[in-house]
């Protein structure tokens, strides 16, 4: 038997969405909980009589999941996140896989939901199944399962298929950012928000960013850059704080998708500030590039690729070189556009490229 466990912190209806999807396997289910409402709390017992309260708020995700992996009745843990489904799952297969592969880890197709209109669904490897004595997670917020001894090593792909979460409702719920940003407001009425303490301009910046960003993720590009913009506008904002980062390379994507290239230009003014991220390095290549100015894009993805570590999976490998690679295709550089493509591994658009220039 294999323990499905998740994780919720106070996400009853997206654990439920993914209670809901694997109950019809036979797996057992476990869900540590933070937040639940008593009615929440009846609800997803329908699914499971392993539901454990926890405090969450001062641990990591990787210390959750392990102490989760604790309370299991067996041994093999399936480690799900709320609001993931499963696409497909042949539970005789896996039975039959975990027992040949004793102590590896299962890796499982994860199929990402596109953001954008003309991307296509990617789809990784991510280990997901293990054996709780031989494997525990490490990294905090980004868990990574890690081998507890040296002699364990190896892992296989199970035939199972999970589907990424979609963004949280209230996330793309525009009316609703909106309220909680009127609401705040109103507590504010008549006071400068320039002139007020750093603690309140953050408040202020990171509930406009939500606005902005649930006008982004229902495509209202325009509306969406004007809502970043003003968060961008304080002068004692932060720009440690991790929500800052992503609203300046989400207010570059909607300049960029609304027309509005050439404005996507005032991020150079907060270049020193990001230099070291592969999400805005990226960015910068795309303006550059909107903008006519070749060289410059190139130098911003070669940057990109440099970096460890990105928020927005490719933009550090196999999209910064596939866009260099159209630009020395661009630039009718037939070897140095096909280097870029070959380093873009198994990205299919990049293979597509190299056909073409093989032809």
């Amino acid at each position: 038997m294999i323990t499905a466990v998740i994780v919720a912190k106070g996400r009853a209806e997206q654990t439920i969405r993914t209670l809901d999807s694997l109950e019809k396997y036979n797996l057992d289910f476990l869900v540590v909980e933070e937040g639940f409402t008593e009615e929440e709390h009846v609800a997803v017992s329908r699914y499971t009589p392993w539901i454990y309260t926890r405090e969450l708020s001062g641990e990591g995700l990787a210390g959750a999941l392990n102490a989760a992996a604790e309370l299991a009745k067996t041994d093999d843990i399936f480690v799900m996140y709320p609001g993931e489904t499963v696409g497909q799952m042949n539970m005789e297969e896996l039975f039959e896989a975990v027992e040949q592969h004793p102590g590896q880890m299962g890796l499982v197709h994860r199929i990402s939901a596109p953001t954008e209109e003309e991307e296509q669904p990617e789809e990784e490897l991510v280990a997901r199944i293990y054996n709780r004595t031989r494997y525990t997670f490490t990294g905090e917020d980004k868990p990574k399962l890690s081998p507890m001894e040296e002699t364990v090593a190896g892992s296989f792909v199970a035939d199972a298929v999970i589907w990424e979460a979609m963004p949280d409702p209230e996330i793309s719920d525009i009316a609703f950012q909106e309220s909680r940003l009127e609401e705040f407001l109103s507590r504010h009425a008549g006071a400068d928000l320039g002139e007020a303490r750093p603690e309140i301009q953050r408040e202020a910046a990171e509930l406009i960013f939500q606005t902005g960003r649930a006008c982004y993720l229902q495509r209202e590009y325009e509306n969406a850059a004007e809502y970043f913009g003003m968060g961008l506008s304080f002068d004692e904002l932060d720009v440690s704080a991790p929500f800052v980062e992503e609203m300046v390379v989400d207010f570059g994507y909607a300049l960029i998708y609304s027309g509005q290239t050439k404005q996507a230009l005032v991020l150079e003014a907060v270049y020193e500030n990001f230099d070291k991220s592969a999400d805005f390095l990226y960015l910068m290549g795309m303006i550059y590039r909107s903008n006519g100015r070749s060289a410059e894009a190139m130098e911003e993805y070669k940057k990109a690729t440099g970096c460890a570590a990105s928020r927005k999976k490719g933009v550090n490998s196999y999209l910064a070189h596939y866009r260099m690679g159209e630009l020395w295709s661009d630039a009718e550089q037939v070897e140095k556009a096909k280097k870029e493509f070959e380093a873009c591994g198994d990205y299919e658009p990049a293979r597509e490229r190299l056909e073409e220039l093989s032809l």
